[in-house]
């Protein structure tokens, strides 16, 4: 409930397109096109994380902090010095609170809500798989259109 993944997905020269003005230059039309739906699905993308986000802060990170001994949950960092002087804040043999915490309605709201955030997310980067792989076919085609003799 409480970690969750991100990857920022990085479109340096889309970004570079776009700042510089020569988008518009591109010769294909439906090139240009696809690189602004990418553009778009990245933003979808940030927004869905940020609700994500958004949601664990204000609505898990209460609850497991109220609910569970967080330093049965959280591990050390074996190759940090952030560890120095920290006896006894991580300690995995501490009891987490009182179970039935977990069969509670707050508890299952948090992972239905939670899921459904997920679920957006992934769909997005399935979406935007998907248009990547149809945009580097345009982008080859584009290429193989510009060296024909």
């Amino acid at each position: 409930m409480w970690r969750f993944g991100y990857a920022e997905p990085e479109v340096p020269t889309l970004e570079e397109l776009k700042s510089s003005g020569k988008l518009s230059q591109l010769g294909s039309a439906e090139l240009r096109r696809k690189l602004l739906e990418l553009d778009t699905m990245l933003n979808l993308y940030r927004t869905n994380y940020k609700n994500v986000f958004e949601t664990f802060y204000s609505f898990g990170d209460p609850f497991l902090i109220t609910n569970f001994d967080l330093r049965g949950i959280f591990r050390p960092f074996p190759d940090r010095d952030v560890n120095a002087g920290a006896d006894g804040m991580f300690d995995p043999d501490l009891n987490r609170g009182d179970i039935s915490a977990l069969k509670s309605r707050e508890f299952a709201n948090l992972i239905i809500y939670r899921s459904a955030l997920v679920n957006d997310i992934r769909n997005v980067v399935v979406d935007l798989d998907a248009h990547y792989i149809d945009l580097i076919s345009q982008i080859d085609a584009r290429l193989d259109e510009l060296n024909t003799p």
